[in-house]
């Protein structure tokens, strides 16, 4: 089906076939798989289950003011877009009344809504508190950027969050969390920022932040931190791993995106971090690439495979991406999902596609089930059990198709759905097949994300 909205943006390239011939729908890809030496053979136990899933979202931040109804449907909606079911909004402290009082927002709290409406968590971040609360920074018009919060401030930049979790209720938005500060380790003051050492942003959700939600009623209101823009940094970090009023412990992984991209090497990916707290990875992007608008099943590979990293092998409970739409003012740092035409054609790219092939069936609630292997070769491979369906995310990078066979099904379930995004289809559904016995055998095609539904 296409996509219109009322403003004239043109069809998005969003046809989902359902090819039904032999077993899966005609595609030779994913026929029986034959007898060979390159078989490769996994083994699912349902029964054994880690982390719950959280969800996988994008950021609405500055760029996604009021999308359209069109627009909503296509990044939020489970049945019919990407099923993204995490939207992360900013929280604007730049306005103040006549006697200078914050007045808390959002910009984005009409999309907030709409993915809301399609069944996403709206969860927000801010960059910096009012500049009035700040020294340190630039004074003027840009009391936004860079800067630290005044020492005697603390009480009131809590209370101002706390109106911004006021505001957005009474705007119908229900937070799911909230965090105090995005990347507090940021020292770029060409953006909004606000700098913290650990020990401050510590004490400041300790002291003031949760204290003032519990008094104001939000006391289960999870809080979200540190954010730091680096997954791996130390230096007194580590004291929120345990922290008693931190539910999310969050990171950003742009050391790994500077490491891969601009360094040629691929060191820094997300490691595992000894916390009994959700663990969700709050935002990465290509910012450090170089390039723009890279549309290829390459580039979604490489997030496919990080996606992997932060949920399989890091036991992450969610994982989000930057930017859903490139911003007007027309920077292009390969920071966003989509590219918007100059006639308004909205075309997703094959990162996007590959987003939904995690984020529209595994659901929040969905536990992470043992499959093994986990990775070999050019296999990554994830199972997921939840609404009485089992869930198999296939990353294949290799350049031949693969023959596979997936053991250990229970027996009782009835038939196989699977979705493909490659070089040439875009979170395709392929057809679907009786399950008759707890093996599946199936060839996986070079360089694709396959996901496997059965239920």
């Amino acid at each position: 089906m296409n996509f219109l909205n009322s403003s004239g943006l043109c069809a998005i390239f969003y046809l989902l076939t359902l090819w039904a011939a032999s077993p899966f729908g005609g595609a030779d890809e994913f026929m029986s798989a034959p007898s060979s030496s390159r078989l490769l053979n996994a083994v699912i136990d349902p029964q054994t289950r880690y982390q719950r899933i959280d969800g996988f979202g994008a950021s609405l931040a500055y760029t996604a003011q009021n999308i359209p109804e069109d627009q909503a449907d296509l990044f939020f909606d489970p049945s019919r877009g990407l099923g993204l079911s995490l939207a992360r909004i900013r929280i604007n402290f730049r306005k103040t009344d006549e006697s200078g009082n914050v007045r808390p927002n959002s910009w984005e709290w009409r999309s907030a809504l709409k993915a809301q409406e399609r069944g996403a968590a709206v969860w927000a971040s801010p960059w910096s508190a009012n500049g009035r609360l700040k020294e340190g920074n630039t004074s003027g018009e840009f009391d936004h950027k860079g800067g630290r919060l005044k020492q005697d401030a603390s009480g009131t930049y809590a209370q101002n969050l706390v109106e911004f979790v006021q505001w957005a209720a009474g705007q119908g938005i229900h937070l799911a969390a909230i965090s105090p500060q995005n990347e507090p380790d940021y020292r770029f003051h060409n953006n909004e920022s606000m700098d913290w050492e650990p020990t401050e942003l510590y004490a400041f959700i300790r002291d003031h932040f949760r204290p003032a939600l519990t008094a104001a009623g939000f006391e289960t209101l999870p809080i979200v931190a540190p954010e730091l823009m680096d997954w791996h940094r130390k230096n007194g970090w580590e004291a929120f791993y345990t922290h008693e009023d931190v539910e999310i412990l969050a990171f950003h992984n742009y050391d790994w995106a500077y490491d891969f991209f601009s360094q040629g090497h691929d060191t820094r990916y997300p490691a595992s971090v000894q916390t009994d707290k959700r663990i969700w990875l709050t935002e990465i992007s290509d910012v450090f690439s170089g390039n723009t608008e890279t549309d290829s099943i390459e580039d979604a590979l490489i997030w496919a495979k990080h996606i992997h990293r932060v949920i399989v092998e890091a036991s992450g409970n969610a994982w989000h991406w930057w930017w859903i739409l490139p911003p007007a003012h027309g920077r292009n740092n390969n920071e966003t999902l989509v590219t918007v035409s100059e006639d308004g054609t909205l075309h997703v790219l094959k990162r996007g596609w590959m987003i939904g092939q995690f984020s529209r069936f595994i659901r929040p609630g969905y536990q992470r089930v043992h499959l093994e292997p986990q990775t070999t070769g050019d296999l990554r491979l994830a199972g997921f059990a939840g609404d009485e369906r089992l869930v198999v995310v296939a990353i294949h990078e290799g350049l031949e198709d693969q023959p596979f066979r997936l053991e250990g099904l229970p027996p009782d379930l009835g038939r196989v759905r699977a979705w493909i995004t490659s070089e040439t289809e875009n979170l395709t559904q392929k057809g679907q097949i009786p399950l008759t016995g707890p093996t599946l055998d199936m060839i996986l095609p070079a360089q694709s994300i396959i996901t496997l539904v059965i239920e």
